[in-house]
């Protein structure tokens, strides 16, 4: 289509069409946790992630030698 046309209509064909917007969807529920759940989820997260960390830290000393052997 060139600048400034209208497409004409996918179902009759008539070219004098008017485009009409309307909303894509309601506003569907929250995602994600609240107050006390998320609170409770970050702190399961953190303690999650810190012995991650450790196991990390303690394996990479151990493949360098570096650590007691067997652990």
């Amino acid at each position: 289509m060139p600048p400034g046309c209208t497409a004409p209509c996918p179902a009759c064909g008539n070219e004098n069409v008017r485009r009409v917007f309307a909303p894509i969807a309601e506003r569907g529920p929250g995602v994600g946790l609240t107050g006390r759940a998320a609170r409770e989820s970050d702190s399961r997260r953190s303690e999650r992630e810190a012995a991650k960390k450790e196991r990390f830290v303690a394996e990479r000393k151990r493949k360098r030698g570096e650590g007691p052997p067997g652990g």
